[in-house]
């Protein structure tokens, strides 16, 4: 008796996320083109955008000024879910079209405001950074990164092996 209903609740569902992400119907994303640098103001911070890197359209969020005073991006289908080694993270991130790249652990920091979002699994967690991580007594330093908690504001010193699992998020410069 409910079979059907439910279906077509379902079907209605999936056909609504999947022209809200998808640029394959004709529409894209139904999120304003991502501005120029020199368009970009403060009060604009944590809003979603869409940033158009040739025929891609990815789902993004101005993340605010890294300390070296250039905009950033955030990739919104980067908000994890599952945790990924540092080469699966880094692997992703310079395979999207475009300038992507982990950020390095000051760019974290300057997105830890927005951590406190209203969606309570937003930005949670730990992210691997390009930041190395100190290890003077190291036979090999370079398998030793950051991670960096955005909620709480910890880094925690990891190794770069297979099972060490953080979250990844994709970072790229706004031209």
């Amino acid at each position: 008796m409910f079979k059907r209903p439910l279906l077509v609740l379902l079907g209605v569902m999936a056909a609504s996320a999947a022209s809200a992400q998808s640029p394959a119907d004709g529409q894209g994303l139904k999120l304003p083109e991502l501005p120029s640098a020199s368009e970009l103001r403060p009060q604009m911070i944590g809003h979603h955008f869409k940033l158009v890197t040739g025929e891609i359209e990815e789902a993004v969020f101005f993340g605010g000024y890294s300390p070296f005073g250039y905009p950033m991006a955030f990739s919104l289908t980067d908000v994890p879910y599952t945790r990924s080694t540092w080469d699966q993270a880094h692997a992703y991130c310079v395979s999207k079209p475009g300038n992507w790249r982990v950020p390095d652990i000051n760019e974290l920091r300057v997105i830890s405001p927005l951590a406190d979002a209203p969606e309570p699994d937003y930005l949670a967690g730990s992210y691997w950074t390009t930041t190395p991580a100190p290890c003077p007594d190291c036979q090999k330093p370079e398998v030793y990164k950051m991670a960096y908690d955005v909620r709480s504001g910890h880094i925690r010193n990891a190794y770069t092996l297979p099972f060490m699992k953080f979250y990844g998020l994709c970072m790229h410069p706004i031209p």
